[in-house]
């Protein structure tokens, strides 16, 4: 059985918080003003093993991953079915309404219905070990572009 688990991102202090209580759309708030952004583990850990992260780190919804081969030569996800990348492609884990996908970092968006052609859960659950976390949304937009 896979792990519930969710971080918070707190964009006024910008700093990850746990244990806070959700609140609907995932976003928790203080006041008026959307604060704290909500992300859930998938269950998936990446390929790369550490003396932090011995059995590989830990993917949550948000993260941005790099494509470094391993149980696949190339990654199949995009708005488009033919669109297939080589290792050394970023992609970053999109939350849907039935579970976790890949996209391009140009492509992730807060509000995308079930496979708008993005690469299925299917996929992404058979080639996780194919990925390494390189960093997440929040505190690396810089690698979004």
């Amino acid at each position: 059985m896979r792990e519930i688990k969710f971080r918070c991102w707190d964009s006024k202090l910008k700093i990850w918080i746990n244990n806070l209580g959700m609140k609907k759309n995932n976003v928790l708030t203080s006041g008026n003003e959307k604060v704290f952004k909500v992300m859930q583990y998938t269950g998936l850990k990446d390929k790369k093993r550490t003396a932090e992260f011995p059995e590989g780190q830990e993917i949550y919804e948000g993260d941005i991953l790099k494509f470094v081969g391993g149980t696949c030569d190339f990654i199949q996800c995009g708005i488009y079915a033919d669109q297939k990348h080589r290792i050394g492609t970023v992609l970053c884990v999109q939350k849907l309404l039935s579970g976790v996908t890949l996209c391009l970092p140009h492509q992730i968006s807060d509000d995308i219905p079930n496979m708008v052609g993005k690469v299925d859960n299917y996929t992404f659950w058979n080639h996780h070990k194919s990925f390494e976390v390189i960093g997440n949304i929040y505190e690396n937009p810089e690698l979004l572009l």
